[in-house]
């Protein structure tokens, strides 16, 4: 019983350092992440309940500079950490996976759903070679396809790329929005014109 109760309060205890190191990197706070992962060096590699982890939550509110610490920190650079960063040589290792240019998220996205999101054209070049979809559909509330992510980024090069490898302009997300209409209200001015003479 002692022991099964010392393993409950570890688990408790993991799970309040990593919602505690969740919020620092969400509030961009290097010093308190810092004292955390000092305390419990471990807590770098958890996830809360949802799967979220420190590192995403900490890219998703661009705080870079907390990105970069949680990685020297120890932090796991997965497929879609890589992808969202483009780090290529972590994304060159794992795409040796199978699957891995077309698994999902904890939230839903695939690695090119982020590279295209934050305009990472050489991970998105190197999704593209290693199998990913073009046209996958996103499995979250959006339901929308990494073009529609390119220009909800406002990243032209990207949108460009995707468009040329084969994405669809015209595909509406779960609010009806198209890639198009998201580029026209960007003022991605570049990309609705090439838009347009797809289809033509």
């Amino acid at each position: 019983m002692a022991r099964s109760s010392s393993m409950t309060e570890a688990r408790e205890t993991t799970a309040v350092g990593v919602e505690a190191l969740v919020d620092a990197a969400k509030a961009g706070d290097e010093a308190r992440l810092r004292a955390l992962v000092a305390e419990r060096a471990h807590l770098v590699l958890q996830r809360l309940p949802s799967g979220e982890s420190p590192l995403m939550a900490a890219l998703y509110r661009g705080h870079y500079a907390i990105v970069d610490s949680l990685v020297q920190l120890g932090a796991e650079v997965d497929v879609f950490v890589a992808a969202a960063t483009g780090r290529l040589l972590e994304l060159t290792t794992a795409l040796a996976q199978a699957d891995a240019a077309t698994s999902y998220s904890y939230d839903g996205w695939t690695p090119l759903h982020l590279a295209a999101f934050f305009g990472q054209i050489d991970a998105i070049q190197a999704l593209l070679a290693a199998g990913a979809d073009v046209r996958v559909i996103s499995r979250n509330s959006l339901e929308n396809t990494p073009l529609h992510a390119a220009t909800a980024g406002k990243h032209s090069e990207a949108a460009l790329l995707l468009l040329a490898a084969g994405a669809d302009p015209d595909v509406p997300d779960a609010g009806g929005a198209s890639a198009m209409t998201i580029a026209a209200e960007n003022s991605m001015h570049l990309v609705v014109d090439a838009f347009r003479a797809r289809r033509f």
